[in-house]
């Protein structure tokens, strides 16, 4: 029994009917919605197997919508549900006696498992440690187990902490394997590795002592080394065009299971046989299949086994079918497609140009933005020549005045040296024997004198060198300069008819850009004419465009007419485009339009391919009103097929395969070997009548609006049921020979 504190509560009964449409189940009574936590409820399915679903949503007191409806569940089939406020009890039935009015009393008591169990088999209780701790001995926390390769064994890596550290600490390890020890050791860090391990079952035991031999509470976990287990269930959610696959693995295990995924489109009865039949994945721990390759409506398998460092376990089988629902299905497209390229030109605004000038006023603003770029650049490196130029004067004006200055130093000291050779001349005959001593210092005067020379010489040249370095500068600013002005090329052509009020015109227009880090080149023609308030013109535009991280190049035409207010425009545009990240498209699209009283009505069509983040999708996109197919074998405009407000109407079909959420049969339905009273089936709408006959044996069963009757393979009548109470008006013969 489960209540809600003892007092009694709904909580289960039949189920009155299933809207699988809105997800929908409706209840024999009212429920309360739980104020916190969530609500499951226990279903029946087809295979009569139970089922336990959360419910996410009330719609109503005896409504509820789980996550999702099993195949199979049947009208008035029963439910559960399980809801948090519930506490559940058991009991024994003592006694059960029938009231006589419909009502039983259950005399019962309460049934608690764990004190039977003490009753039945006895109370156990474990031994103390050896040698109980007389202080606080820090306990073994996060006791975890990694199992890793040892050759042809394997060895487990055992690591835990404590809370805090106490000196003289150590760890007295005990490794089981069933009942049996299959090691010890004793260590005094925080790990450590058993090795040359079998695969098996395992336990491991840590106990904390100190350094007096007191030992505390011992900590335990359990592992085992040995291939996986296979998964236990494996849930497929569909989507999409897509299946989300996750594996279910029952029990713990210290290796670290991944999954490895197979896909098959049918079913493998030999799992034997998955890996040569079916197609690999991946590995994980989920996978999402998706794709083109994916239909809706059609199941696919999917084989599941688990995998660890030791081995593989056998594959679990899964199967799952993709989101059928139709509604679903185009919601989901809808949303996708409002984020592609190639759709995006569909909603593109279309509109009278009043001149070629605004097709390319957008690739003039990104033209003038390079070439303000460019031309910042170009001023800084001005500027930076600027100052390297008058560095260079300051340098030749600095030498300069070291070279005057030096040519004064030297003449000063010729001057002091002349003055001492006339002193000494006005001494000659006196001082004879100093003669040679002044020739000597004559000379090195004039070697002196010499080496001046040479560095004036030298001083001269550095300077021309400055200047002629300066020069050339000067002549590379600018040629920059002039360059700059030549790196839009544009030729135009324009010729003009005109009288007072009417004006035709051709105009042309090519223009060619390049710098250091895109070209681009465009081409626009633009035919026009005019007479008072009407005007028509053709508009074309061809560009390309090449920068460093992206190509691009569009060929568009648009051609319109106008009167007044009224417009109307045909835009045809073809464009091919990649970036340097690999993502890109190349699309053609024609977009029709007209505008009257203010209001636009527009047709189009869109062929594009795209790749975005290793995606391709190719796509076809058609936006009208109306759409019609004609059939020209005739001769005559033949329509076959018309789609008008999201309806599709055919003049004949043939389907292989189809899936109908619903049918309306306006006339009759019918196989396609029906022969009447013999073979096939046929249901009649309007008369509101069926007729089904065994292909082989002749038995038949038929219904109108009087009644139904079943015949065996001789045509004998051998169950007849009416409908009506007026004998004289059924259609059958009540005779006995047909009895």
């Amino acid at each position: 029994m489960a209540d809600n504190d003892w007092v009694a509560a709904q909580i289960g009964g039949r189920i009155l009917s299933v809207d699988r449409e809105n997800k929908t189940l409706l209840l024999d009574r009212d429920i309360e919605k739980p104020v916190n936590g969530d609500a499951y409820v226990s279903l029946i399915d087809g295979s009569g197997m139970p089922k336990t679903i959360k419910v996410i949503g009330y719609p109503a007191g005896n409504q509820i919508i789980p996550e999702a409806i099993p195949e199979g569940i049947a009208q008035h089939s029963v439910w559960a549900l399980t809801l948090p406020s519930l506490r559940r009890r058991l009991f024994r039935a003592v006694s059960l006696v029938d009231n006589g009015d419909g009502s039983f009393t259950v005399t019962a008591v309460q049934h608690a498992p764990e004190k039977e169990a003490i009753v039945d088999k006895g109370a156990v209780f474990e031994p103390k440690p050896d040698t109980p701790a007389s202080g606080f001995i820090p306990p073994v926390e996060n006791l975890t187990v990694e199992i890793t390769s040892d050759n042809e064994a394997w060895q487990a890596e055992a690591a835990w902490n404590s809370p805090y550290a106490l000196r003289g600490m150590a760890y007295h390890l005990k490794l089981l394997m069933g009942e049996r020890i299959a090691g010890t050791a004793m260590t005094k860090d925080s790990f450590y590795r058993f090795s040359g391990m079998p695969e098996g079952y395992y336990t491991l035991v840590v106990t904390p002592q100190n350094d007096r031999g007191q030992k505390g509470e011992p900590a335990s976990t359990e592992f085992s080394v040995n291939p996986p287990e296979a998964p236990s269930q494996i849930d497929v959610a569909p989507g999409y065009f897509s299946l989300s696959v996750v594996p279910r693995t029952a029990g713990r295990n210290s290796l670290r299971n991944q999954y490895e995924f197979w896909f098959s489109e049918a079913q493998i009865n030999d799992h034997r046989k998955i890996e040569s039949a079916a197609s690999y994945l991946g590995n994980g721990s989920m996978w999402v299949i998706q794709g083109s390759n994916l239909k809706a409506g059609q199941r696919y398998f999917i084989y599941v086994r688990s995998i660890n460092i030791v081995g593989k376990s056998d594959f679990t089988e899964g199967s799952g079918i993709p989101e059928s629902h139709a509604g679903d299905i185009l919601q989901q497209a809808s949303r996708d497609f409002q984020q592609s390229d190639v759709i995006k030109q569909l909603n593109n605004d279309i509109g009278y140009l009043s001149s070629a000038k605004k097709l390319h006023d957008q690739n003039i603003k990104n033209l003038n933005a390079g070439l303000k770029l460019t031309d910042n650049r170009n001023k800084s490196d001005i500027k930076g020549l600027k100052d390297k130029l008058q560095r260079s004067d300051d340098a030749a004006s600095q030498i300069k005045s070291d070279f005057s200055n030096k040519l004064t130093k030297n003449q000063q000291d010729l001057g002091r040296v002349v003055g001492d050779l006339r002193a000494q001349g006005n001494k000659i005959t006196e001082i004879k024997s100093s003669d040679n001593s002044n020739k000597s210092e004559i000379r090195g005067l004039k070697e002196r004198l010499q080496s001046n020379d040479v560095a004036v010489s030298n001083l001269k040249s550095e300077v021309n060198n400055k200047l002629r370095q300066n020069s050339q500068d000067i002549d590379r600013i600018t040629n920059d300069i002039l360059t700059q002005n030549n790196l839009i090329k544009t030729h135009k052509r324009e010729m003009t008819s005109a009288t007072s009020k009417n004006i035709s015109e051709i105009n042309r227009i090519e223009r060619a850009y390049t710098n250091k880090e895109r070209s681009w080149s465009q081409t626009i023609s633009e035919v026009k004419s005019s007479v008072g308030e009407m005007k028509s013109s053709v508009l074309s535009n061809t560009n390309s465009i090449t920068t460093l991280n992206r190509t691009f190049s569009q060929s568009e035409q648009q051609v319109q007419a106008a009167l007044k207010s009224q417009e109307a425009v045909i835009n045809t545009k073809t464009t091919a485009m990649f970036e340097q990240n690999s993502n890109g498209y190349a699309l053609h699209s024609v977009n029709a339009g007209i505008r009257v009283h203010g209001i636009e009505h527009k047709a189009g069509m869109v062929i594009g391919a795209e790749v975005s983040r290793g995606k391709v999708k190719t796509s076809i996109g058609f936006s009208a009103d109306n759409f019609a197919f004609y059939n020209p074998a005739t001769k005559s405009m033949d329509l076959f097929m018309y789609i008008k407000n999201g309806q599709v109407f055919m003049r004949e079909s043939f389907i292989n395969k189809a899936w109908l959420n619903s049918v309306v049969v306006s006339n009759k339905m019918e196989s396609d070997n029906y022969i009447p009273g013999k073979k096939g089936f046929i249901l009649d709408a309007k008369k509101n009548s069926f007729e089904m006959n065994a292909n082989e044996g002749g038995s038949s069963l038929s219904f109108n609006g009087s009644g139904l009757c079943l015949r065996d393979s001789n045509g004998n009548i051998r169950i007849e049921i009416g409908l009506k109470e007026d004998d004289d008006e059924s259609d059958y013969d009540w005779s006995e020979d047909d009895e």
